[in-house]
């Protein structure tokens, strides 16, 4: 399994990332009942809240693509002013994804230059595997995104928010 999550780690974000889901999805169950068995430290605690971005497909439009400043001006204001409400895109398929258990990875630097700055989805999953214990041995010197694994259920789903509403409600008091 240590391969696995290996792969896990190093895989491109983005809905083509992984081609078989259904294989990808089975290894993490069978991970997980393996860590229930054997070591439950990488078990996430019952009822602990993680949190997901959800990137729009819509693209942000980016200064260097435009000749005509005033023309990206006009694009970006109805880009920020008109943007759809995304929640209809979010799959909720049980497919396992990432999440974080970290409010401040959320709002940090890092995600703001990976432009994840969508929706945050809110959840409380019944199962998920902390894999950041591991991230370090396979990357190094990185930004620690304290890396959950867990179905994307809408069952456990909380909340759905935007970037703004999320931090609003859910900054550390």
């Amino acid at each position: 399994m240590k391969e696995f999550v290996e792969e896990w780690i190093m895989h491109k974000i983005g809905g083509e990332a992984r081609t078989d889901l259904a294989d990808s999805d089975k290894k993490w169950e069978q991970f997980h009942h393996q860590l229930k068995q054997k070591d439950p430290n990488h078990l996430l605690a019952d009822q602990q809240v993680l949190f997901r971005v959800h990137t729009t497909n819509e693209k942000e439009p980016q200064k260097e693509d435009y000749d005509d400043l005033e023309q990206f001006k006009l694009d970006y204001q109805n880009y920020q002013t008109h943007r759809p409400d995304t929640r209809s895109e979010i799959q909720f398929d049980n497919h396992w994804v990432s999440f974080t258990d970290s409010f401040d990875v959320i709002t940090s630097d890092e995600f703001a230059k990976k432009r994840m700055r969508g929706l945050v989805i809110i959840a409380r999953p019944k199962k998920a595997i902390k894999i950041y214990p591991q991230v370090k041995d396979v990357k190094g010197d990185f930004f620690d995104e304290k890396e959950v694994v867990a179905p994307l259920d809408e069952h456990t789903t909380l909340n759905v928010l935007s970037f703004h509403e999320f931090v609003a409600n859910y900054r550390p008091k």
